[in-house]
């Protein structure tokens, strides 16, 4: 620090002094001097501010640098995370869709069993009225041969009764004839009372006839209305018979869980990272000593070429003569 502000100060002195003195050559080696110093002070202050500039350049290249690495591996970091999602979501997919799976496997078992059971319970249901409308049959025909026999029973009897009355009047018939033949009548009074007993025996042999032929008539209306009553209820038992069950669509077998197709994502490639960062350059320039020592001469000559004034011919010749004298 003493020796730079010696040098600061050396030459201002020594131009002062040269000016006072009118030495040219004193005042431009101050100028010199002076213009050195400056030049190594502005070179000192170039030195310290590329100094501290190319300190701020490594310091920004690792911050950089520590930015890029932290990049790259933000970006690893982000592609591993998103390979584990895939992965995960693949894998969550497939527990789904395996659980569908068997979940649609049990609902269609439960279902094809159902089916299965209602096939079976219709199959029943139908040998059930199958048995019933055969057994309604059965009952409807032994019911209308029952009521057939009745209806015939009841004629045949209709029919004794009148022979045995028909039997019974021919015997009172004869009765009567006897009886009139034993009274002695004859004549006419006899054939009249023969006649009268003739035609009472006509008379009720036609009532009987006539009742016979009712009765038959009627005998054959019963058994038309018992047809008819067995068609009724045959009729009725076939409208309460079941169709035929058939079999309807069966369950359908569920179909596998379609999995979607997952891609991870590429492989890294170095331009995924960008560009790596390098060092920035110095815009300082510090002063070579050249150009220093070329700047001091510069003014050194300058300044001597402005305090120069010349010196008159006989002044000259004395002091060469003088010169001389003293080299003597």
């Amino acid at each position: 620090m003493v020796l730079k502000t010696l040098r600061r100060l050396a030459g201002p002195v020594m131009t002062v002094a040269g000016v006072a003195t009118a030495n040219p050559a004193l005042a431009a080696a101050g100028a010199g001097v002076t213009a050195a110093s400056s030049g190594l002070d502005a070179r000192d202050a170039a030195k310290d501010a590329k100094r501290s500039e190319d300190d701020y350049l490594d310091r920004l290249l690792a911050s950089n640098q520590a930015g890029w690495n932290m990049n790259k591996s933000l970006t690893i970091a982000k592609r591993d995370e998103s390979i584990r999602a895939i992965k995960l979501r693949e894998a969550n997919e497939r527990k789904f869709a395996a659980f569908q799976d068997a979940n649609n496997k049990q609902a269609y078992d439960q279902s094809l069993a159902i089916y299965q059971y209602q096939n079976r319970q219709n199959a029943r249901l139908y040998e059930k009225s199958e048995e019933l409308y055969r057994d309604s049959l059965s009952l409807n025909a032994r019911a209308a041969r029952n009521a057939r026999e009745e209806e015939i029973n009841a004629l045949m009897e209709e029919r004794q009764k009148y022979a045995f009355e028909a039997e019974d009047n021919i015997i009172q018939d004869l009765i009567a004839a006897g009886t009139l033949v034993a009274s002695g009548l004859q004549g006419r009074s006899g054939q009249k009372a023969a006649q009268a007993q003739m035609a009472a025996l006509g008379r009720n042999s036609a009532i009987m006839t006539e009742s016979l032929i009712s009765a038959d008539r009627a005998t054959r209306s019963n058994l038309r209305d018992i047809d008819r009553k067995l068609d009724e209820a045959n009729t009725a038992a076939r409208s309460r018979r079941m169709l035929k069950p058939e079999k309807g669509p069966a369950p359908l077998p569920p179909i596998s869980t379609p999995i979607n197709d997952y891609q991870l994502p590429r492989e890294l490639q170095d331009f995924d990272f960008g560009v790596t960062p390098i060092r920035g350059q110095s815009t300082i320039q510090v002063p070579s000593w050249g150009s220093v020592f070329a700047n001091a001469a510069a003014s050194a000559a300058t300044s001597y070429a402005s305090n120069y004034q010349g010196t008159p011919r006989g002044q000259q010749q004395q002091q060469r003569t003088t010169y001389d004298y003293g080299n003597r």
